[in-house]
């Protein structure tokens, strides 16, 4: 699942050096409003949000509520409209199948036409910067998704191996052709749930 993928704490930190780094301007300062990013799934649950304000709505708004992309910046890497929200949202799609939002825009108390003024000159200028965010991301998850098929193919490894160490003791135990079936199958069911089985010699 995509939390397991993304851990909290790895987030967090991400996150905060994201804001700190590349979306937010250097020398921005400002009273009222500030920058923020979030990342959450494509049900809308928030997985994380760094911002200084309360995360806007936008954030936890579905998939399947928003309008097709309007331009796919790289392979998985997916832009979509938000509206009169002023923030864009990225989805990201794995090779798997696996989806998650970014969120990455202005939030405040100030009044809503002079965030969206200041959004709407920052426009460009953060698409770029949040399209670079989602690339390293989606880079990050494909990486502990291989990594996860590795180990798990070295454990299936591990579960043949050990039962055909387990096999050899039984096996060695009786000449009969129907013993050593039968002894086989046994360990078989241990492993692989069955009712029954067969084995050919």
């Amino acid at each position: 699942s995509l939390a397991k993928l993304l851990k909290p704490k790895f987030l967090g930190s991400y996150l905060m050096d994201a804001l700190s780094d590349q979306l937010r301007p250097f020398g921005f300062s400002s009273e009222g409003y500030d920058y923020f990013v979030a990342i959450s799934d494509d049900t809308g649950g928030l997985l994380q949000c760094v911002s200084s304000y309360s995360p806007p709505e936008c954030v936890f708004s579905p998939l399947s509520a928003h309008s097709p992309p309007v331009e796919t910046l790289y392979p998985g890497i997916e832009l979509f409209p938000m509206g009169a929200a002023s923030c864009h949202r990225l989805v990201l799609t794995t090779s798997t199948g696996l989806r998650c939002q970014v969120f990455a825009g202005l939030s405040g108390s100030a009044p809503s036409e002079d965030i969206s003024l200041a959004f709407a000159r920052d426009r460009d200028r953060l698409v770029s910067r949040l399209g670079f965010l989602g690339r390293s991301l989606l880079e990050f998850m494909e990486r502990e998704i291989r990594s996860r098929a590795v180990g798990e193919e070295a454990l299936e490894q591990y579960r043949e191996l050990s039962l055909l160490q387990r096999a050899v003791i039984n096996l060695n135990q009786s000449r009969k052709i129907q013993d050593v079936a039968r002894a086989l199958l046994k360990e078989c069911q241990l492993v692989f749930p069955a009712d029954c089985g067969m084995v050919f010699f």
